[in-house]
């Protein structure tokens, strides 16, 4: 980076936090398992949520009864070795995926395999529209695609084959609908061109006798971030993935030293370390001594951030500890960029009783 630098630093917690520590308030990561896209009738307008079925959610398979919000969750698409992206076929039916014969192409796939991946589906099977069915005869709903934020150049486009395209969108346009009769719910191919974070805006229809009830119609908008298993660039990469546009422009919730959820920590913090940090003092074993650890997850990959272990004696004074990575234990799946790592002291002679992590942020004044 070029100019001067500042450098932000802030330290992690020196004991392990409790895993039912709350997570961001919203987009919470949601990577395999099976969730429709729903619709349903909140006593004014139409809105959309995700109708969920047994989801794995942060790492954690969920309920069948705990459905969620529309920013509750993202979907988070994965394209690592173990589900690599599929390669864009030759002849011109395919143009519409937005890029060229043989580039990769991140598709969600309608058939659910491989189960490593989100399964999507467009239901209208929640039971609130009974009342609109019953009182306004409503027979159908319309999903039709208005907007799409994401990165520079990117298509997204919702198909069931090349002669079957349901709804395609650029960062300039946006068109296609699901129609569906009420207690359907159906599935698609959802293919992404490019790597990063989405939003996609639906506009929600109740329709009767063929004519939109204006006065029901609602919009939803749904993140979806597709990744090759590699985590953020920098802040501003994380930020825009784990907050909705509205909070991305407002410093005090989404700034680096924001507390939204109340519990302490920084978003910087949760940034360099993750939504529920692993930061506990060990002791391991290596040719046959033992030494002190730290064992902590990490945010790794980016240009802003560095890590140091400092070690002391009295947790009054620290000092910079002499480490080597003694094991790194891999990836959290879903939270891309951060791993498990241990760090050990490498001083036989005056090892010190306590450690802790700091991360320092260089940023641009």
């Amino acid at each position: 980076m070029s100019g001067m630098k500042k450098v932000l630093s802030f330290l992690g917690l020196i004991i392990a936090l409790s895993l039912n520590a709350q997570a961001l308030p919203q987009f919470k990561a949601y990577t395999d398992g099976h969730v429709d896209i729903g619709i349903r009738f909140n006593g004014t307008t139409l809105e959309g949520f995700w109708l969920n079925d047994a989801a794995q959610v942060n790492g954690i398979i969920t309920s069948l009864d705990q459905d969620f919000d529309e920013h509750d969750v993202r979907v988070l698409g994965i394209f690592d070795a173990n589900t690599p992206p599929t390669l864009r076929p030759a002849g011109s039916q395919w143009d519409f995926l937005g890029v060229a014969e043989g580039e990769p192409i991140y598709i969600l796939p309608s058939s659910g395999i491989p189960d490593t991946l989100p399964y999507l589906g467009v239901s209208t099977e929640d039971t609130t529209l009974a009342f609109l069915e019953s009182n306004y005869d409503v027979e159908e709903y319309a999903f039709t695609l208005i907007d799409m934020i994401g990165p520079a150049g990117s298509v997204v486009a919702i198909y069931l084959s090349a002669i079957n395209i349901i709804a395609n969108a650029t960062n300039e346009f946006s068109t296609g609908e699901v129609v569906l009769e009420p207690g359907e719910h159906e599935h698609f191919n959802w293919s992404f061109s490019h790597l990063g974070t989405y939003d996609l805006t639906f506009r929600l229809e109740a329709i009767s006798n063929g004519q939109v009830l204006d006065q029901f119609t609602g919009e939803t908008t749904l993140r979806f971030q597709i990744t090759e298993g590699g985590g953020y660039l920098n802040y501003d990469q994380w930020r825009r993935t784990l907050f909705t546009f509205n909070d991305f422009g407002n410093e005090a919730i989404s700034g680096k030293s924001a507390d939204p959820v109340g519990d302490g920590r920084s978003n910087l913090h949760r940034y360099a370390f993750g939504e529920f940090p692993v930061h506990q003092f060990i002791w391991v074993e290596h040719a046959g001594n033992t030494y002190p650890a730290l064992r902590l997850t990490q945010r790794i990959g980016t240009e802003d951030l560095s890590l140091h272990v400092e070690s002391s004696t009295d947790l009054q004074s620290w000092q910079e500890a002499n480490v080597v990575l003694h094991e790194n234990e891999g990836r959290v799946f879903h939270n891309p960029g951060l791993e498990t790592r241990i760090y050990r002291i490498t001083d036989e002679s005056n090892p010190r009783a306590f450690l802790r992590a700091r991360a320092e942020v260089i940023a641009e004044p």
